[in-house]
């Protein structure tokens, strides 16, 4: 489909301004309509305006008086309607397939989840997605499928966003498969698509529900099924050439090591992710953690391992992004508590002496309290929603 160029013209600057109001009101419950000019570059007037038409659109609200900081005079508070933008969220992960919609609120509407297995053929697969793509649709009332803003993909692997084709993925066993066109046919109703990587998609919602978007760079690294990363910097999360950036579990560390799912030897991933753990213990992860606090030799070696590695390459991440911040989280972690402790214990000793003093990582703060994992896949489109110039990219709609 053709792009329209709309950067330059007045309905691309009024909509920006009026998604820039719009989180303003969704990142500061009960605001004004002063406060908003005070921190927006708009005069009082525009920023009336913006926000009557964010109310006859039906997507802010009115909702009572509060103080405004001058004597005598009250403000009229804005909050944002949540159910007024929903997108549908699908998050493929090695074994499972979840589906859900959710408001722009993180409110779950309705959700399904169903088990996949890694000898299903492609195609099928496609359908099953489909199949709960077609059951969220019909769970929702006109009015809720009016209100979608179009469909969230999260899926492990390097992922070419804009043609929808998952290049690869080693914890799926897929390659160069064009999901999007697959499923387009197959779809409800015309809807706009985005294929993501999952960390990216992690990166987003730390962007928009977490606190990433206080800090002028940021790099989120996940650890479960694979290893992950993402960089944040200046409220955006960077892609490089071909959307590969942050394809950490793929570095090798050892030419000989173990072979990697992605067919080389000596992956990171290898040593440090939960299914090769798996692999290497012959147990279920949560057995392996279990079996290594009652003294298991072999697990407590495998998991020993894990974190010196995972500490040796934040360290090197240190000295590759220089971020102000590195928030650490993912299934592992989740279910071995004890790792973040182990590697932020050991990380410093491998940082450059020279910024050995900063302190650069965190636990992270919105995905590891959510427990939410749709809300990954749904920030895919919710962070296109609030982040780019048009309300709804029509490029995205393959027809």
């Amino acid at each position: 489909m053709q792009r329209t160029d709309v950067k330059h013209s007045a309905f691309w600057v009024r909509d920006y301004n009026k998604k820039k109001l719009y989180n303003l009101i969704r990142r500061h419950v009960g605001i004004s309509r002063s406060e908003l000019t005070r921190m927006i570059d708009l005069t009082p007037t525009s920023v009336g305006k913006i926000i009557a038409a964010l109310i006859e659109d039906g997507l802010v609200s009115e909702c009572g008086l509060a103080a405004d900081g001058k004597i005598g005079r009250n403000a009229i508070q804005l909050n944002i309607v949540p159910e007024k933008v929903l997108t549908m969220a699908i998050e493929i992960d090695v074994g499972i397939i979840r589906g859900g919609v959710l408001d722009i609120g993180q409110q779950v509407v309705t959700s399904y989840s169903t088990s996949i297995s890694e000898s299903q053929p492609l195609e099928e697969v496609t359908q099953l997605l489909a199949d709960i793509i077609g059951t969220l649709y019909q769970r929702l009332t006109p009015e809720q499928q009016d209100n979608l803003i179009g469909l969230g993909i999260a899926v492990p692997g390097y992922v070419d966003r804009k043609n929808g084709v998952i290049r690869q993925s080693p914890q799926l066993n897929w390659k160069n498969y064009p999901l999007m066109e697959q499923l387009q046919r197959l779809l409800p109703r015309p809807l706009p698509v985005l294929i993501e990587n999952n960390v990216k998609a992690e990166a987003m919602a730390e962007l928009i529900y977490g606190t990433a978007d206080k800090r002028q760079n940021a790099l989120i690294i996940d650890v479960g099924s694979g290893v992950g990363a993402a960089y944040i910097s200046r409220g955006r999360v960077q892609t490089g050439k071909h959307n590969a950036m942050g394809e950490l579990g793929h570095i090798l560390v050892g030419s000989n090591g173990v072979r990697c799912s992605c067919g080389r030897y000596g992956c990171l991933r290898t040593h440090i992710a939960r299914t090769s753990i798996e692999e290497r213990t012959g147990m279920d992860f949560p057995s392996c953690v279990a079996a290594a606090k009652s003294g298991n030799h072999l697990c407590t070696e495998v998991l020993t391992e894990a974190a010196h590695y995972a500490a040796v390459w934040i360290a090197n991440c240190v000295n590759l992004y220089d971020p102000e911040v590195i928030y650490l989280g993912g299934t592992l972690q989740e279910d071995w508590p004890e790792f973040f402790t182990q590697v932020k214990e050991e990380y410093k000793q491998y940082i450059w002496e020279a910024v050995r003093d900063e302190q650069y990582l965190l636990e992270r703060t919105y995905v590891c309290a959510s427990k939410n994992n749709l809300i990954l896949s749904a920030s895919i489109m919710f962070y296109q929603y609030l982040m780019t110039g048009v309300m709804i990219d029509e490029e995205l709609i393959h027809s």
